[in-house]
């Protein structure tokens, strides 16, 4: 058994992911303390549960794991604003682990006493309640620090990091949308789940087409003297955000959410004013896909940043000596770089909003229709990370042909 795991790496990853997604799922359904098994934050369908499910987490029963990947996620993005800007300035992996820690802290224990004080505890005196908040929210955070360490053994020992417990999350949520379907199908609305169908289908198949083609960008090799060179050229990949986009737009809108709850239980005199800004924040209103449409345009412009930084790539030309011809290296080479990358992302960020956005908008005349029509953004989402795996699987296999010099 030893021989064979040594001799297939990909079977080792295999069974490591295995088991860490076994955890994770198990970790959804170990329930609270003081709490009764049948209390429930919110319905499935509700706004703030149903962006819960695509984030890892689950809001429609509270357990171990409800707080999801988000603020694993939210410390995440903004490690990465933090650092726009600070060329030159280097800090150790471990500091920067410090930090991301720290910050996960902090939007973890948010979110835990969001969801701490909307649950029912069987007493209305405060006074008991509290300690019973305390104790949720500190189980909620440690929670969310469990599922920190799981990304981290699955992005060092198995296959996508933590895309692999998003994708386990949204197909465990789905389960629950089948009967829904079936429901909705029921009562006359079998024309909109087939019509959501077909969108899904189109969504697949542009989305594997802009995974697979690529934007060439000709390219001077200094080091190629042959007839090669004239065919040098630097790929760029037309879907350069991927989907990952929409799980943080998700993340990201759904996150003041917790803190109007929090403002609300500690300001109840001005509770009603404090939750009337949730409409900014929701599915469920104009203003909300609005803001979630600007959040996602937003995100997928700095996720094609983020795959190809002009600035790193135009200085990775220069000490090469490589060059685009026609374009002088250094500062101009950056700024026609920009220009592509820009581009590709408004590109990216409209194909998204269209694909994954505008089946949205028919919660606003159709509220019914609410689990099923984020299942094109479930899709792009899915069909991503599924490309992503297949990857890997492809890179680990090119790998296992190179042997050692000495082997």
């Amino acid at each position: 058994m030893k021989k064979i795991l040594y001799a297939h790496p990909i079977i080792q990853r295999v069974m490591a992911s295995v088991f860490i997604v076994a955890i994770f799922i198990l970790g959804r359904y170990i329930p609270l303390p003081f709490l009764k098994l049948e209390s429930y934050l919110t319905p499935h369908q509700s706004n703030l549960s149903w962006a819960a499910h695509l984030t890892g987490g689950d809001l429609s029963q509270i357990g171990l794991f409800s707080l999801g990947l988000s603020p694993w996620m939210y410390a995440s993005i903004l490690m990465t604003l933090f650092s726009i800007g600070q060329k030159g300035k280097t800090i150790s992996p471990q500091s920067a682990e410090y930090r991301k820690n720290g910050l996960m802290l902090i939007i973890a224990a948010i979110q835990g006493l969001g969801v701490a004080i909307s649950l029912d505890y069987g007493t209305t005196d405060k006074t008991q309640q509290l300690p019973l908040i305390g104790m949720v929210a500190v189980i909620l955070v440690a929670g969310a620090f469990v599922i920190a360490w799981l990304i981290g053994l699955n992005t060092a020992y198995g296959f996508a990091g933590p895309s692999l417990l998003v994708l386990v999350s949204i197909l465990v949520g789905q389960f629950r949308v089948l009967p829904l379907m079936a429901d909705l199908a029921a009562d006359g609305y079998l024309f909109y789940l087939l019509g959501i169908g077909l969108w899904c289908l189109m969504s697949i198949y542009i989305t594997v087409v802009l995974e697979k083609a690529e934007y060439r960008i000709a390219v001077q090799r200094i080091s190629i003297k042959n007839s090669l060179a004239k065919e040098a050229y630097m790929p760029v990949k037309l879907n350069l955000a991927g989907g990952m986009p929409f799980m943080y737009a998700m993340t990201l809108l759904t996150f003041p959410n917790y803190l109007l709850a929090l403002l609300a239980y500690l300001l109840p005199n001005h509770s009603e004013s404090i939750l009337s800004f949730g409409r900014f924040f929701s599915f469920l209103t104009l203003e909300g896909l609005l803001v979630y449409m600007v959040i996602l345009l937003v995100l997928t412009l700095s996720f094609a940043f983020m795959n190809l930084n002009p600035t790193d790539k135009a200085r990775e030309l220069r000490k090469t000596g490589d060059y685009i011809p026609g374009i002088r290296p250094g500062r101009p080479t950056r700024d026609y770089l920009t220009r592509i990358v820009w581009s590709l992302g408004v590109l990216n960020g409209l194909f998204l909003i269209v694909m994954g956005g505008l089946p949205l908008f028919l919660i606003l005349f159709l509220p019914v229709l609410q689990p099923v029509v984020g299942f094109p953004g479930v899709v792009l989402m899915t069909v991503g990370i599924v490309l992503s795996i297949i990857l890997e699987v492809e890179m680990m296999r090119l790998k296992k042909r190179y042997t050692g010099l000495f082997q």
